[in-house]
């Protein structure tokens, strides 16, 4: 039997039929092998909630990502209008030197006595943007430093302040207080105590000119 199957086996015929087992047996063997993640497409309900909840979480996550976007785009218009807005330069000037002009030319016209007040400072905020920082302070009538106040606001470019205080001088309002009403009369025609700081954003001049540090 051995002998005649190895003859039959040594045909072409034979050949062919043991090639043919041969594939059939690997298939069946992959088959097998291949079964478990073969079932796994295979719907069902516990999958289907899963794929469901992984979905939930996908929206969920692609909502959180499209609101930071859009903060983010937020943040970069408000920038540009920033950046529209801030001293240049080119146009308005060195601020270390202009700026102390522009303040001290605004306290002449509204009648305030400014005390001396230091000089400018820059800080930086990154490569494009800085700060140019001026301290005032002055002694002076609540009419007066309103005055002043309403006028800085009207420069360009747009001055703002960081840092506002405003209170009573009491050592020279003790003599000019009513009986009736001493507080009415203090901030009304009385001395007052003004300080402050004021900041403008700055635009930084260009690379070739090496920047401020």
């Amino acid at each position: 039997m051995t002998k005649r199957l190895k003859a039959f086996l040594a045909t072409p015929k034979g050949k062919l039929i043991a090639a043919g087992c041969a594939l059939l047996l690997s298939w069946i063997f992959l088959f097998f092998q291949m079964s478990g993640d073969l079932l796994s497409w295979v719907p069902s309900e516990s999958r289907r909630a899963d794929a469901k909840k992984r979905i939930l979480k996908l929206k969920e996550e692609n909502k959180t990502i499209q609101q930071k976007l859009r903060k983010i785009d937020t943040i970069r218009k408000k920038y540009a209008e920033k950046k529209k807005t801030a001293w240049n330069m080119d146009k308005d000037g060195d601020p270390e030197i202009v700026l102390r002009q522009m303040v001290q030319e605004t306290a002449k016209k509204t009648e305030l006595k400014l005390n001396n007040f230091g000089s400018v400072r820059i800080s930086r905020l990154n490569h494009e943007l800085c700060y140019a920082e001026l301290d005032v302070s002055a002694n002076a009538s609540y009419e007066t430093v309103l005055k002043f106040v309403a006028a800085v606001r009207e420069l360009k470019p747009v001055l703002c302040w960081r840092r506002f205080n405003l209170n009573a001088d009491m050592r020279n309002n003790r003599g000019n207080t009513s009986a009736k009403n001493p507080e009415k009369k203090s901030t009304s025609t009385g001395s007052m105590m003004f300080s402050g700081t004021l900041r403008v954003t700055v635009l930084s001049p260009d690379e070739k000119e090496g920047g401020r540090k």
